[in-house]
């Protein structure tokens, strides 16, 4: 019974450090392309990898007492991602995002403006983003039913 567990134990190590291997693979041309995960700034959740878990310390001849490892688990990790739009660097080096329209988004009258009513801001590690406060106007070529095109600063 021990080496079935053992063997077994072997197989999913080897399938999680595989599948770690395939996942730097797909992480690796991920980042040489532009992908759009979220065009239509629909609800996604990704997983992004494996894990394996166990709630305490144990050994299976030792009634899951001692140093070891007795009952484990695999995890998925997962994010979700709402509403979202990755920032653009123009060619003139100034930062932007693309807001789509989609059908959640209800305009206030019949122009189709967008409103960012006061400076928004951000933190991401030591470096701040400001999207500063403003009226938009649609263009709509971008995406299926427009979008806009707004500045990014970086502080």
């Amino acid at each position: 019974m021990k080496k079935v567990i053992l063997k077994l134990m072997i197989v999913v190590l080897v399938l999680v450090f595989n599948s770690c291997q395939k996942q730097e693979i797909v992480k690796n041309e991920m980042l040489s392309k532009t992908i759009s995960i979220n065009e239509n700034n629909e609800k996604v959740s990704i997983i992004v990898g494996m894990r394996i878990r166990w709630d305490e310390w144990g050994r299976a001849n030792h009634d899951c007492g001692k140093a070891g490892l007795c009952n484990i688990r695999v995890d998925t990790i997962e994010i979700t991602i709402g509403k979202s739009a990755p920032i653009i660097v123009g060619e003139d080096g100034g930062m932007y995002i693309e807001v789509l329209v989609d059908s959640d988004l209800i305009f206030e009258d019949s122009s189709t403006d967008f409103y960012i009513d006061e400076d928004l801001f951000a933190e991401q590690g030591d470096n701040l983003y400001k999207i500063e406060s403003g009226v938009f106007e649609i263009d709509y070529s971008l995406g299926s039913l427009g979008g806009y095109k707004i500045p990014v600063i970086k502080q």
